[in-house]
C-alpha cells in the first residue's frame, strides 16, 4: 500500500489482482487473501487496528469484505480526527 492510498483504493487493487489470478486458473483462498491484505498495510498507521482484528476475529472465517469495511470505518475516524 502506498502512503497516499486509501483502504478503498488498496482493496480495489488487491481485488483486481485476485480476479486476474482467478482468470489464469489460480484461485486465492479468502483466509490467505485476508492475511496478505492485513500484512500489506502500513504498520505505522494500522498496527493497532490489525492487532485488534487478529485478536477479536477468527481470520480463517472472516470475509475480506468484512475486514475492508472495518478498516474503512477506522480510516474515516482517523481522517476526521486529523481534520479537527
Amino acid at each position: 500500500m502506498k502512503d497516499g492510498d486509501t483502504i478503498d483504493i488498496f482493496s480495489g487493487k488487491l481485488s483486481e489482482i485476485a480476479s486476474k489470478s482467478a482468470s489464469l486458473g489460480e484461485t486465492i483462498e479468502e483466509p490467505k487473501f485476508v492475511n496478505f491484505f492485513l500484512k500489506s498495510l502500513p504498520r505505522k498507521k494500522y498496527i493497532h487496528m490489525v492487532a485488534s482484528l487478529e485478536q477479536v476475529l477468527d481470520l480463517k472465517t472472516t470475509s475480506y469484505e468484512d475486514i475492508v469495511g472495518r478498516l474503512k470505518a477506522y480510516e474515516e475516524r482517523i481522517t476526521e480526527e486529523d481534520e479537527e
